[in-house]
């Protein structure tokens, strides 16, 4: 074989085995925080401002627009999530669902055990996974799981607050098990009674559709710099050139008096 072929050949075996993986519809970049937020269903000030924000026109129902802002952030044990909806009506019932691709397969339809968290605006939560024995979402509980995380819903004038926790890895067979840096596939739906309803990113049933959330690492600490900060690792490795110091300053000290007398 020439080099000429022996080189397409090359190429063509390469070919064969690259995956195309399409792009995210979505990807959210978790925020880190060291103050987790009180899940009372009231958005405090500052409360989510480590969080990360994205919005999202639904285009659907009459009149205006609902719009949706969702607040992402994470600490080393849950992932947060505050959903803010354009809903001035009060009708219990209304509720977010935020469906989860545990192991980030991107497949054709939700695997064993996909987890899933429901918040109704009656404070209602829900912790939920998915069967594939007779496809639909059942409470973990009926599984000989438990419910893993919190939520609370509160509304101030045309605005409801959906807060929501839930363990990175509660130990629950039936959420997923996340460490940090690690990605997880979600999609949000809302239900706003007869009004409308909606997925965002994606459709449910279809887990190629759904975005990303990329849960935060904790930031590295920068060194002190300046003043007179030591590190006590720094400490350590300068207590010997200390003592030496003194050492020889004491030794000099006796041989001068030494001289002199």
């Amino acid at each position: 074989m020439n080099r000429k072929a022996l080189l397409s050949f090359f190429l063509l075996s390469l070919l064969s085995v690259i995956v195309i993986v399409p792009a995210r519809a979505q990807t959210i970049n978790s925020g880190w925080t060291d103050t987790p937020p009180t899940i009372d269903g009231v958005k405090s000030v500052g409360e989510w401002d480590d969080a990360t924000m994205v919005q999202h026109d639904w285009g659907w129902g009459s009149g205006a627009i609902p719009i949706m802002w969702v607040h992402v952030m994470n600490d080393a044990i849950n992932l947060y999530v505050l959903i803010e909806i354009e809903d001035d009506d009060t009708t219990v019932g209304d509720d977010v669902r935020i469906f989860f691709d545990n192991l980030h397969l991107s497949g054709s339809s939700p695997v064993d055990n996909d987890d899933m968290i429901k918040l109704v605006n009656d404070d209602t939560y829900g912790d939920y996974y998915y069967d594939s024995g007779m496809p639909a979402y059942y409470f973990d509980t009926t599984g000989s799981g438990s419910t893993d995380g919190q939520g609370s819903c509160g509304q101030i004038a045309v605005i409801y607050y959906f807060e929501l926790s839930h363990p990175l890895c509660s130990g629950d067979i039936r959420d997923f098990c996340l460490s940090l840096g690690q990605t997880v596939g979600f999609t949000i739906y809302f239900s706003d009674g007869g009004d409308g309803s909606g997925y965002w990113p994606g459709d449910a049933s279809y887990p190629y559709e759904y975005g990303d959330i990329i849960i935060a690492q904790r930031p590295e600490k920068p060194e002190a710099v300046g003043g007179d900060v030591l590190l006590a690792d720094k400490l350590e490795l300068l207590t010997p050139c200390l003592i030496m110091a003194i050492v020889v300053l004491t030794a000099a000290t006796v041989l001068i008096k030494k001289r002199k007398h």
